[in-house]
C-alpha cells in the first residue's frame, strides 16, 4: 500500500510540477518580447479580454490533455524501469510544446503558403479577364475554406467599395502574419503608383512564393540525414542522463516515502 501511495504522490507532483514549469517558460517567454518589443508591449496594452485569435486552427487540439498524457506515458514508463524515475515525468508537459505544437504550426504555414499562392493567382486571371481588384477579391474569399479565404471573407464582408484592396489585403496579412502576403501588398503599392500592372506584381509575387516553397524543399531534403541523426543522439544522451542522475534522485525519493532502494 505505501508503494502505491508513493507512486501516486509521484505522478501527482509530476502534474503539478509540469504545470508550474509550462506557465514559468510561458512567462519567461512573454517577459523577454515585452522587454525587446515596443509594437508587441503596445498590442498587450490594447489587448481585449477575449479569446485568442487561431487563424491556425492550432487551438482545437486538447492541448491540456496532451500535456497530461505525455507526462502519464512517461511516469508509466519510468514505473517500469524503475520508480525512483517518477520524478523526472514532467518533462513530459513540456514535450508536446516543445515538438508537437511546433510541428502543426509548420505544417500549417506551409499550407498558408500554397493557399496564398493559390490566391494570387486565381487574382491574376480575374484580373485578365476585366474585373477590378475589390470585386476580384470578393470572388476569391468565396472559393475556399481554408484559414486565408476565411479570413478574407471576413474582411472583405460584403462591402467591396468601402476600402481599398489593398487595406484588406494588410488586414489579413496581419493577422495571419504572412510575409508572402505583405511582399506582394508591396509589390501592389509599387503597381497602384504606375510603376507596373496589378497583374505584373501578382505574377512576380506567385513566381517568388513558388521559387521559395522550392528552395525550402531542398533544403529538406538535404537536411533529412541530420534530422534522423539528431534523434538517435538524444536517445543515446538520454539513457547516460538518467544514469548519471539516478543515484541522487533515488535516494531522494527513499528519504521522502521512507521507502528502502532495494524495496
Amino acid at each position: 500500500m505505501s508503494i502505491a501511495v508513493a507512486i501516486l504522490i509521484g505522478m501527482g507532483a509530476a502534474l503539478v510540477l509540469g504545470a508550474v514549469l509550462s506557465w514559468l517558460l510561458g512567462f519567461l517567454e512573454r517577459l523577454y518580447r515585452l522587454r525587446a518589443s515596443a509594437g508587441y508591449r503596445a498590442a498587450v496594452m490594447m489587448q481585449k479580454p477575449e479569446r485568442r485569435d487561431d487563424p491556425l486552427g492550432l487551438e482545437r487540439y486538447p492541448w491540456t490533455a496532451i500535456r497530461l498524457g505525455a507526462v502519464i506515458v512517461l511516469a508509466l514508463v519510468a514505473l517500469a524501469l524503475r520508480p525512483a524515475l517518477v520524478v523526472l515525468a514532467p518533462i513530459g508537459y513540456l514535450l508536446p510544446e516543445l515538438f508537437l505544437r511546433r510541428y502543426f504550426e509548420n505544417r500549417a504555414r506551409t499550407r498558408l503558403r500554397l493557399e496564398v499562392r493559390d490566391l494570387l493567382s486565381e487574382l491574376r486571371l480575374l484580373l485578365a479577364v476585366g474585373t477590378s481588384l475589390g470585386p476580384a477579391l470578393e470572388v476569391a474569399s468565396r472559393a475556399g475554406t481554408g484559414p486565408l479565404r476565411q479570413a478574407l471573407a471576413q474582411e472583405v464582408g460584403g462591402d467591396v467599395y468601402g476600402r481599398l484592396p489593398e487595406q484588406m489585403l494588410s488586414a489579413v496579412a496581419t493577422r495571419l502574419q504572412s510575409p508572402d502576403l505583405r511582399s506582394c501588398l508591396a509589390r501592389l503599392e509599387s503597381a497602384r503608383q504606375g510603376t507596373e500592372s496589378y497583374r505584373e506584381a501578382l505574377a512576380e509575387a506567385v513566381n517568388e512564393i513558388s521559387e521559395s516553397i522550392g528552395e525550402e524543399a531542398e533544403v529538406a531534403v538535404e537536411g533529412a540525414p541530420t534530422r534522423i541523426i539528431l534523434p538517435m543522439l538524444v536517445c543515446l544522451m538520454l539513457p547516460i542522463l538518467v544514469l548519471g542522475l539516478y543515484p541522487p534522485l533515488a535516494a531522494m525519493v527513499a528519504a521522502i516515502s521512507g521507502i528502502p532502494l532495494g524495496g
